[in-house]
Parts: C-alpha cells; sequence; structure tokens
C-alpha cells in the first residue's frame, strides 16, 4: 500500500515538472521574477535561460517514468530524496539575488528575515 501511494506521488511530481517546464517554453511571461529579479519576459537572454530550466524540468519529470517503468522502486525512490535536496540551495540564491548579494557560508540574509 505504502509503495502504491509513493508510486503514484513520484507520478503526479513528474507530470508536474512535465508541466511546469512547458511553461516556461509556453508563458514566459509567468516565469518573471523567478530567480532573476526585474528581467522582462521580452529579453532574449532571458528566454534562453528558461529554455535551460524549462529543458532541465522536463527532463527530471521524464526521468520519473522511466524509473517507474524500469526500475525496482526503491531506486526511484532513492531519486526521489536527491531529487527533493535540490530546491533549497536554488532558493538560497534567488532570495540571495533579490536583496542583491552573494549568499554567505551559513545562510542567506533574507532567509533570517522570515
Amino acid at each position: 500500500m505504502l509503495t502504491t501511494i509513493a508510486t503514484v506521488l513520484a507520478g503526479l511530481l513528474g507530470t508536474a515538472l512535465i508541466f511546469m517546464g512547458g511553461s516556461f517554453f509556453t508563458t514566459p511571461q509567468i516565469s518573471v521574477g523567478f530567480g532573476i529579479p526585474d528581467t522582462p519576459a521580452d529579453d532574449p537572454a532571458f528566454r534562453s535561460w528558461l529554455r535551460v530550466k524549462g529543458l532541465r524540468e522536463i527532463a527530471s519529470g521524464v526521468f520519473v517514468f522511466v524509473l517507474m517503468l524500469v526500475a525496482p522502486t526503491s531506486v526511484l525512490g532513492w531519486y526521489m530524496v536527491v531529487f527533493a535536496a535540490i530546491p533549497p540551495p536554488e532558493m538560497r540564491w534567488s532570495c540571495c539575488a533579490a536583496v542583491g548579494r552573494r549568499p554567505p557560508p551559513t545562510a542567506c540574509t533574507a532567509q533570517r528575515r522570515w
């Protein structure tokens, strides 16, 4: 039962990643301010960055489904654990970019205020 629930949640996450990555291509306007403050959506450099980010999200989502099809559930579980470690450093860099400074080794000043 627990394996089924975890596999379904992994499938939902994979689907969400594919849709989120696709949105970087189809509607880049919703991504303004996502990690790069004050960047217009029509800036070619920003669109290039979004394409790279979108491809990474799509590839991560597809990889979830590949693991669901060919690997044992323990491999899928370990992938999800490692994959869960990606957002905290990204958030740290994004928050610090928003306040205009490089994050110190311990924590970002923007995170300390929360």
